[in-house]
């Protein structure tokens, strides 16, 4: 047998790589086959480490977090293209829960990666949005960059989500570097607009600590906002042009109209650049999944890439998730052969994190015994 490892990363509990590894373990006491582990990601926590190969050098740089602490943060780069992972320099992951605050937090750290690159002379960047603890449509990052945003009283403002709403001009004189023959693509896991009820506030920020208030708030700045890039930079981030702008808190949007990038969906980019549809051809079986499988997932998630390319290839496609909500109809709408939830029992969402392995292992035994069943194997 040939069956495909390709599942997303469990967020805050393990790797792609690690649940690949735990899956695979799983299958090995009860099938013979071939058993081949793509580590993989939809451009948020993970795109690094999906794409690496020995061609890449890795650099770190010395940036701020969300809320302004100094870090180290990654990238990778070889020949003229390199590879930004927005989570290691803006992500949620960097943050406490009692520190999640999409009013302060800025994504001025991933500028500060992104300059970084281009002053080591990389011109092809591809840029995972994924993952972010922002909703400042990419103010931070442009700021890093040397744009500078002033209020109506022509006095200078902080780069962060709150102050998105104030903003009156935006000064593009005196920039960092010469980013215009550098292409930049931008891969995000949401086609969602930039603002409105299914915008980056109303939908995204309330996971990175927003409450009701703040979510309105942050949803008129990014309509202020973008109504001043129009004005000052010409660049219309309206209905037309919307498709993935809501994306990491509007950074997809501030990409396309600080550095010209170009969105793309971030599984496309991955499968893409893995060949995936040449390592599926001729496999018996691909196991895909990620931490929750919700309404999200049909909307350029890991498992709906998967599944498409795996379609294409007339290879079933099984899913193994954290947690599972949604119901038969949805699997279907997905192309889904079967979805396994690791939560065997009720349980807190910190004790599914603290066993994540543990119950990985156990429910891919349970589903190498299921097809060893049809197969005559005991």
């Amino acid at each position: 047998m040939k069956i495909i490892f390709a599942v997303d990363s469990f967020k805050n509990a393990a790797t792609s790589r690690e649940i690949n590894g735990a899956l695979i373990r799983g299958f090995e006491q009860v099938l013979d086959g071939e058993f081949i582990s793509i580590p993989i990601s939809d451009g948020g926590e993970g795109l690094i480490d999906s794409l690496r190969s020995d061609d890449f050098t890795e650099y770190s740089v010395k940036v701020l977090d969300p809320i302004g602490r100094e870090i180290s943060a990654s990238y990778i780069g070889a020949r003229d293209y390199a590879i930004i992972e927005m989570a290691r320099s803006s992500g949620l992951q960097l943050l406490k829960r009692s520190e999640y605050n999409p009013l302060l937090a800025s994504s001025y750290g991933t500028g500060q990666v992104f300059l970084d690159a281009v002053s080591r002379g990389f011109k092809r960047i591809l840029l995972g949005i994924g993952g972010s603890a922002t909703c400042d449509c990419g103010m931070g990052f442009a700021s890093a960059l040397g744009y500078r945003f002033f209020d109506k009283n022509g006095e200078e403002l902080v780069a962060c989500g709150e102050n998105m709403v104030r903003v009156a001009g935006i000064d593009s004189s005196n920039l960092r570097c010469d980013f215009s023959g550098v292409e930049v693509n931008v891969a995000c896991d949401v086609e969602n607009p930039l603002f409105g009820a299914n915008g980056a506030s109303y939908v995204y920020s309330p996971q990175k600590g927003a409450d009701p208030q703040m979510v309105e708030r942050l949803d008129q700045g990014l309509r202020v906002f973008a109504e001043v890039v129009e004005r000052d930079l010409g660049v219309s981030l309206g209905e037309a042009e919307s498709r993935g702008f809501g994306a990491a808190g509007g950074l997809g949007a501030g990409l396309y109209a600080f550095v010209g990038g170009k969105l793309m969906r971030g599984i496309d980019a991955v499968l893409d650049t893995l060949d995936f549809g040449g390592v599926v051809a001729g496999a018996d079986l691909v196991i895909t999944g990620e931490g929750g499988l919700d309404f999200q997932s049909s909307q350029g998630k890991v498992v709906s890439g998967v599944v498409k390319r795996a379609r294409l290839l007339g290879v079933p496609v099984i899913a193994v998730v954290g947690g599972d909500f949604l119901t038969t109809a949805d699997y279907d709408m997905l192309g889904l052969d079967a979805v396994f939830s690791i939560q065997d029992r009720p349980m807190s969402l910190e004790e599914s994190i603290s066993k994540t392995i543990l119950l990985l292992e156990k429910i891919s035994l349970s589903v190498a015994r299921t097809i060893g069943i049809f197969y005559n194997i005991r």
